[in-house]
C-alpha cells in the first residue's frame, strides 16, 4: 500500500537528485526564496516542495498535475485532515527511531525485538488512520484522497488489527520458544519456530500435561552451552525475524511517503493563505498539452515580488497562444525582468499542480523549463563574461527538447550590439525549428528589429510601457521594438536626485 497523494502511479522522492538546471531556476527566478516562504520554516515541507516543483518542471505530467489540483481542492475544504496526516506520519517516524537499535542487530533475536517494538507503534498508527478515514471520507471528492482513505478503511479493519496484534504477541514468545527440527541440505539440521501445541483435555489434564520429548538444563556457569543454545534460538527465529523486519521496512516507507506527500499539500495551503492575505487574485490554472503551445493569462503577478511586498504588485496580461518566441523590449527598469520571472514562476507552479497568482492562467505544459539569465563577472577571471554566457547556453541547448520552455534575460549582451544580435538571431531561429518556446528579454535592438521585419506569425513582440514624461507603469504591452531603452531617463533621475542633495 502506498499513499499516492501526488500521482496515481508514482511516489515523491524528496532525497532524489534534482534535475539538471534546477540550480539556475532556483537562483534566476528567486524560486528558492519563494519555496522557503511557502514552507514556513519547516525543512521537510521545503524538501517536498522543492522536489515536487523541480521534478515537475523537468518531467511534466498532465495527469499528475490535474490529480494534485483536485487533491488540493479537498485539502482546502479539510485542511485539518492534511495536518493530521502529516503530524501522524512525523510522530510514527520519530517513535520508530527511538525503538531498540543496537550494534547487535545482525543477530535474529535483536532484529526480531526491534521489529516487534516498531510494529507495536505502527499498529496504533494504523488505527488512527482508519479513524481519520471514518471521519473524513464522506466529505472528500478527489481521486487521490478518496482512494487513500478508502484503502485505510479496507486494509486497517478491526479484524485485521486484532489478527496483527495476536500475531505480534505470538512472535514475542511469552511462553518460551518452540522449535521444530528437520534435516536440511547436506544433512545439516534446520530449525524453525513453531506455534506451541496446546495441551488437550480439561484444565486439570492440561495443568498436569508434560511437554512432549526430552528435556535438558544448562548449568549457569556453562558459557559454551548458553552460547550454543542462543545460536540455536537465533537459527530457529531467523525466518520470522527476517520477514518481520522486511514488513517493518515497508511500513516505515509507507509513513515516510505519507509524510513527504502531505508536506507538499501543507506548503500548498500556506501558499494559498499567503495569496489571500496579499489581496492578489489566485486561480487554478487550465492545463494544456505540450503540443498546443498555449500561454495566456490575465492579472498575473510576480509570485516572488508578491511575497516580498505583500501588496502593490503590478499585474500583466498576455494572449500568447501559438507563439514560439516572445520578445520583450523597452525602457530600462520598466518591469521586463519581473514580467519574465512572473511567467516562469507561474509555469513552474502550474506544472506542480499549485495555484497561480492571476485571475486566469492557461498554458501548455513545458517539456522542461530552463533559464539563461545574465551573470556577474567571474571573480576568478577564468574566462570572459561572454565566453561564460555562450558556454552556459551551450549546456542548456544539450538538454532542450521539443516543447521545452527557455527564459532568456539579456542573453548575449556581454558583447557588442552587432555580434550579440547576430548570435541571438541564429539561436532563436534554431530553437524555433526544434519547437522550443523562448521568452527573450533583450536590449539588442538589431536583433529585435530583424525579427520584426520577418513578420513571423509565431513571434510575439512585447514592450515595457513608458509614459510621456519617462514614468514607468511596469506593465508589458504588445508593441514594436524601439531603438532606445531610455537610459537617459535613469541618468536624469539619478543625477537630479544627487543635485537636490
Amino acid at each position: 500500500m502506498r499513499p499516492r497523494l501526488l500521482s496515481p502511479s508514482r511516489d515523491l522522492l524528496p532525497k532524489a537528485e534534482l534535475p539538471w538546471g534546477s540550480e539556475d531556476l532556483l537562483r534566476d527566478l528567486e524560486l528558492a526564496a519563494l519555496l522557503e516562504e511557502m514552507a514556513g520554516g519547516d525543512a521537510q515541507i521545503l524538501a517536498s516542495l522543492r522536489q515536487a516543483v523541480l521534478s515537475s518542471a523537468a518531467e511534466p505530467d498532465l495527469q499528475a498535475a490535474s490529480y494534485r489540483q483536485a487533491v488540493l481542492e479537498d485539502a482546502r475544504r479539510c485542511p485539518e485532515l492534511i495536518t493530521s496526516l502529516y503530524d501522524l506520519a512525523n510522530q510514527v517516524i520519530a517513535a520508530e527511531r527511538k525503538t531498540f537499535h543496537s550494534v547487535f542487530t545482525e543477530y535474529p533475536s535483536a532484529r526480531l525485538h526491534a521489529a516487534l517494538e516498531a510494529m507495536d507503534i505502527f499498529v496504533g498508527a494504523f488505527g488512527e488512520l482508519r479513524g481519520l478515514a471514518d471521519r473524513y471520507l464522506d466529505r472528500l471528492q478527489s481521486e487521490g484522497l478518496c482512494r487513500f482513505l478508502a484503502s485505510c478503511t479496507q486494509e486497517f479493519s478491526e479484524s485485521y488489527l486484532a489478527e496483527l496484534k495476536a500475531l505480534l504477541a505470538e512472535l514475542a514468545f511469552p511462553a518460551g520458544l518452540f522449535l521444530a527440527a528437520e534435516l536440511g541440505t547436506g544433512g545439516y539440521g534446520r530449525y524453525r519456530a513453531r506455534k506451541r501445541p496446546r495441551p488437550q483435555g480439561n484444565w486439570l489434564q492440561r495443568k498436569l500435561a508434560k511437554s512432549p520429548g526430552l528435556s535438558f538444563s544448562i548449568d549457569e556457569r556453562d558459557e559454551g552451552g548458553a552460547n550454543a543454545l542462543s545460536e540455536l534460538r537465533d537459527r530457529g527465529i531467523e525466518r520470522s525475524a527476517t520477514l518481520l523486519s522486511h514488513y517493518q521496512d515497508q511500513v516505515l516507507a509507507f509513513f515516510t511517503a505519507l509524510r513527504d506527500e502531505s508536506a507538499f499539500y501543507l506548503g500548498a495551503l500556506r501558499w494559498q493563505r499567503l495569496l489571500e492575505e496579499s489581496g492578489a487574485p489566485s486561480c487554478t490554472p487550465l492545463l494544456r498539452p505540450v503540443a498546443e503551445r498555449a500561454l495566456s493569462f490575465t492579472d498575473l503577478r510576480d509570485a516572488y515580488l508578491l511575497l516580498r511586498l505583500r501588496a502593490g504588485t503590478v499585474p500583466n496580461a498576455l494572449a500568447g497562444d501559438g507563439a514560439l518566441l516572445v520578445t520583450i523590449t523597452g525602457a530600462n527598469q520598466g518591469g521586463k525582468s519581473t514580467f519574465l520571472r512572473s511567467v516562469g514562476l507561474a509555469q513552474l507552479l502550474m506544472q506542480a499542480g499549485l495555484p497561480v497568482p492571476a485571475t486566469s492562467f492557461s498554458a501548455s505544459l513545458a517539456q522542461g523549463v530552463f533559464s539563461h539569465f545574465r551573470r556577474e563577472e567571474d571573480a576568478e577571471m577564468r574566462r570572459g563574461k561572454f565566453d561564460e554566457e555562450v558556454a552556459r547556453f551551450s549546456q542548456i541547448v544539450d538538454h532542450l527538447a521539443p516543447g521545452s520552455m527557455l527564459l532568456c534575460n539579456e542573453s548575449f549582451a556581454a558583447t557588442n550590439e552587432r555580434e550579440g544580435s547576430l548570435i541571438a538571431l541564429q539561436v532563436v531561429h534554431a530553437l524555433s525549428e526544434r519547437r522550443v518556446r523562448v521568452l527573450f528579454v533583450t536590449h539588442l535592438y538589431e536583433f529585435a528589429r530583424q525579427l520584426w521585419a520577418e513578420h513571423d506569425p509565431g513571434v510575439l513582440f512585447l514592450r515595457a510601457e513608458r509614459g510621456a514624461e519617462g514614468q514607468r507603469s511596469y506593465r508589458i504591452r504588445p508593441g514594436e521594438p524601439l531603438s532606445t531603452s531610455f537610459g537617459r531617463d535613469l541618468y536624469e533621475r539619478i543625477f537630479a536626485v544627487q543635485g537636490t542633495g
